[in-house]
């Protein structure tokens, strides 16, 4: 055991709940939502009670969240014992380097009390079907639990979860650990020297800047909601091809399937760009773009990590659709910035400029809102997600979709419905259509499916 644990050993006080622990624990009950899709009564009363942990996270009261979204997780699925969801695991270190690695330190620490008897569970590592490490214990009920899980010298480099069995084939993911051949953040150094070799042209410019702020992604102790949605080995591996199609003179982006990372800059500032585009892309016709843009405090993978349990990508592949999204406060300050994405996506995929679509969430259906005025000749459909306003005070209004929840807790859809009516009055092209049942949050996910149908049959001459 290193000196960091034994320094956290001597820490004192309980643990507080942080946006990480929130982001969890919203994505277990995404996850709950769409494998046991509540109807009814149960639905109501679970959309209110996630839309009161949203607005406990504003305030930054991150415990509250957390425990009011575990308890809707078991109400959707009963099978989860509430008390391993008190549970945040932290693997020291989260990346390990294979020849290196003989051990990783696992730290269970219960955020919140519940009632009853000591849970014994299984403490898993595994890499697909095989564990490769494992560990018994009984998980009290506001424990605090520290061991060590060896691993075998034939552990290959991969992605790992760290996983709780309560009962056969029954498992709750509580953590992701990589073991990788050489250490990303030794990588990432030696990309940023032959990066910086390169000698960069008018057209190559971009590319390399952007393979630069991909690499920087690249390290052996990620903190930051991109590093940790990133996998180090893919990563390493698109990077070592992006720069090698660097010096050939190539754009290492053009037809890229699955996910990437892209920057556009806002004057001097980096603006990252997630984009993912289906396996069929090059060898089809053109491209619809959809560019989606999150709620307060989203950033760029909020769309594909968070509403929904992801959809959107099994969307884009369904559909034949390029999506791409960036956080929401920096296209509040600089809305132009949406002519700079579909310019840059533009030179990377076969867009197809006349089907370049908008949606937003909450205050992201603010922003959808102003660019369905601002750009309506170059927009072809936009849907505003529990979020929107404004709509009647321009003259022009590129086809507009509004979409809210009877049980909205944040943003009245009466509100909504109000606007989108006297933009409608003024002869501009809206619709109003109300979710029975649904809330602020849970209503993202749910409608996708039907909102990229309402906005992919609208095409522009």
């Amino acid at each position: 055991m290193n000196w960091l644990i034994l320094l956290i050993l001597l820490q004192t006080g309980n643990p507080s709940a942080t946006r990480l622990d929130f982001a969890r624990a919203y994505h277990r009950l995404e996850l709950a939502f769409e494998q046991h899709p509540p109807d009814g009564q149960k639905l109501i009363e679970i959309n209110k009670a996630v839309d009161r942990a949203v607005i406990a996270s504003f305030t930054a009261s991150y415990l509250e969240a957390v425990e009011t979204l575990d308890k809707q997780t078991v109400i959707l699925d009963p099978a989860i014992p509430p008390a391993l969801l008190t549970y945040r695991a932290t693997l020291e270190p989260s990346i390990s380097v294979q020849k290196q690695a003989a051990f990783v330190n696992v730290h269970l620490q219960s955020l919140y009390s519940v009632a009853g008897a000591d849970l014994p569970v299984q403490i898993i590592l595994r890499n697909g079907k095989d564990p490769i490490a494992e560990h018994k214990l009984a998980l009290k009920h506001d424990g605090d639990e520290w061991f060590d899980l060896y691993l075998p010298k034939t552990a290959q480099p991969g992605r790992y979860e760290l996983q709780a069995e309560w009962a056969q084939d029954k498992r709750l993911t509580l953590a992701i650990w990589h073991l990788v051949a050489k250490s990303p953040s030794e990588t990432g150094k030696a990309n940023e020297v032959a990066l910086k070799s390169l000698k960069p042209t008018p057209s190559s410019k971009g590319d390399i800047a952007a393979v630069l702020a991909r690499n920087r992604l690249l390290t052996d102790t990620p903190s930051t909601n991109a590093e940790l949605v990133a996998n180090p080995i893919d990563l390493a591996g698109s990077i070592e091809k992006e720069i090698a199609a660097l010096r050939e003179g190539k754009n290492p982006f053009q037809n890229h399937s699955g996910d990437t990372w892209r920057i556009v800059m806002d004057k001097d500032v980096e603006v990252p760009i997630r984009v993912y585009a289906p396996k069929q892309v090059g060898k089809t016709k053109p491209m619809p773009l959809i560019i989606a843009i999150p709620g307060t405090g989203g950033d760029e993978n909020v769309f594909f990590n968070g509403y929904g349990n992801g959809i959107i990508k099994k969307l884009a592949d369904k559909r034949g659709a390029l999506v791409a999204s960036l956080a929401l406060n920096s296209i509040i300050r600089n809305p132009e910035l949406f002519d700079k994405i579909v310019a840059l996506l533009a030179g990377d995929y076969p867009v197809d400029r006349s089907r370049i679509y908008v949606i937003g969430h909450s205050a992201g259906g603010g922003v959808a809102g102003v660019l369905a005025r601002t750009h309506a000749y170059r927009i072809t459909a936009v849907c505003c997600i529990s979020g929107g306003g404004g709509f009647a005070t321009s003259t022009k209004l590129a086809p507009t979709l509004v979409v809210a929840g009877d049980q909205d807790g944040i943003v009245d859809c009466r509100v909504l419905e109000a606007a989108a009516n006297r933009a409608k009055i003024a002869g501009l092209p809206i619709e109003y259509r109300l979710a029975s049942g649904y809330g602020h949050m849970l209503i993202v996910g749910s409608k996708l499916p039907m909102i990229f149908d309402w906005l992919l049959q609208h095409h522009r001459p």
